[in-house]
């Protein structure tokens, strides 16, 4: 690959990388040292990128505070750059042992990489995913290093980290809705609410005065409504488990089965305000995993991107939905996950006896196999798969033998067109309301006694 002066694309970049792995170590020092002497910028990155041990968190910050302004300035700002020095200042900030510096570090990470997506660094949804991702990262370590510290804290110490969260709050305008400098100031409040009688509301009432005269009622009223709070948010979070759950299970469901499938499995019973709630602000974890809200069902976003919605509308139709055990049911929490029945078993025998292969190897193949059965009812597909996979039957009697498990794979596989039934269970039903008896004669145009309401 011809090398070129300047690194352009990601092309020039692997180039330039080759290159540099032939070179010596004297020559890469020579190299280092002469581009430094001319490029002021390049001496800074280099510094931070080789010798982080050589400062303190209070300098790595400081500096990685000026790169990420300057960088956000230049007309082509590095993406990886920027998570390359966030990563450095988060693994050197969990060293410390001050909770005031950690906070300090990762309030500041938050707050940079929300102002650089915000000024359109991200290139696509995954490098923006990334971005998030650090910044949820920072906000779990903020969590474990307070619940870790505060008990040993004085009340001082904490408000020191208090007044630096509400400050780089006032900062923060998060672009994705998520306030996770909000939600560690909530967190720290609630480790240390009965230490520093600082109520819910952020009272910043200091001094013995106020400790001696504090209205004992107040704190029992704020350790209530934070006990009601964390019970809502516990409530919230299995709410949105059982709307992932059964979307893998059903491909979409409405906000009324919502409800009452949940209402069905649980004490606490939830409206279907609470529900519709939940659509117009979709938890993370429920966009995250790839679910939409449309015409009031919470729907997969696969059947949305191939327009199938109306399909399943009308494939749907009438029947019955599945319903599962609580415990079996939030299995669906998983997208991979379905049952392993006997004829999944089957069906590995099979491979391993057809093609030779090992356990491991046939359960892979039979899972593939099973998404087939899910998405697609071709046995044409499943035979092609076989193909692409580099399986050969051996004779016509292996693919007859192999079609037959494959059928009953089919017809024992959960789908999302039966609501979760499968296509043997479906017919099962079908078939005993057909042969149902007829009443031999039917009442329904006879009038009763009105007192004895006896038919007459």
């Amino acid at each position: 690959m011809k090398l070129k002066k300047y690194i352009e694309t990601t092309e020039d970049l692997i180039a330039w990388g080759k290159r540099l792995e032939r070179k010596t170590k004297k020559e890469l020092v020579e190299f280092i040292l002469s581009k430094a002497v001319g490029d002021p910028k390049f001496t800074a990155e280099a510094y931070y990128r080789l010798f982080p041990e050589l400062m303190s968190t209070e300098e790595y910050l400081s500096g990685y505070l000026s790169y990420m302004e300057d960088e956000r300035r230049e007309k082509d700002p590095s993406l990886d750059d920027m998570v390359y020095f966030t990563e450095d200042l988060m693994e050197k900030a969990e060293g410390e042992k001050s909770l005031l510096l950690q906070v300090k570090v990762y309030t500041a990470v938050i707050k940079e990489l929300n102002d650089a997506i915000e000024d359109g660094i991200e290139i696509d949804w995954k490098q923006e995913e990334l971005i998030t991702t650090l910044m949820d990262e920072c906000l779990t370590f903020m969590e474990e290093v307070m619940e870790e510290k505060t008990g040993d804290m004085s009340v001082k110490e904490i408000l020191e980290v208090r007044d630096l969260l509400v400050s780089m709050q006032r900062k923060y305008k998060p672009v994705d809705g998520e306030n996770r400098i909000e939600e560690a100031l909530q967190i720290l409040t609630d480790l240390t609410i009965e230490k520093t009688k600082i109520n819910e509301k952020g009272d910043y009432l200091r001094g013995a005065g106020y400790y001696a005269g504090a209205d004992e009622r107040t704190f029992q009223d704020d350790a209530e409504e934070r006990a009601n709070r964390k019970k809502e948010k516990a409530r919230k979070k299995e709410v949105s488990d059982y709307i992932i759950a059964l979307c893998n299970l059903y491909g979409m469901v409405h906000k009324k089965k919502v409800m009452d499938i949940y209402n069905m499995q649980n004490t606490e019973k939830v409206t279907l305000k609470d529900v519709e709630n939940l659509q117009e602000n979709l938890p993370k974890e429920v966009d995250e995993a790839w679910i939409d809200v449309h015409q009031g069902y919470f729907v997969s976003s696969s059947i949305l991107e191939h327009r199938e919605f109306l399909y399943y509308i009308r494939e749907k139709g009438s029947k019955p939905y599945y319903i599962p055990e609580k415990e079996e049911l939030l299995n669906y929490l998983d997208g991979f996950y379905f049952e392993k029945t006997k004829e999944y078993h089957q069906v590995v025998q099979g491979l391993k006896k057809c093609f030779g292969i090992d356990q491991e190897k046939a359960e892979d193949v039979a899972e593939d196999l099973v998404a087939i059965c899910q998405f697609d009812s071709s046995t044409q597909r499943i035979f092609g798969r076989f193909e692409e996979l580099g399986l050969v039957f051996r004779d016509e009697k292996d693919i007859k033998k192999m079609g037959k498990l494959i059928m009953n794979l089919m017809n024992h596989t959960r789908i999302w067109e039966n609501n979760g039934h499968t296509p043997e269970e479906i017919f099962t039903m079908e078939e005993k309301n057909r042969l149902k008896p007829a009443p031999l004669l039917s009442t329904s145009y006879l009038t009763s006694d009105d007192k004895t309401g006896k038919k007459r």
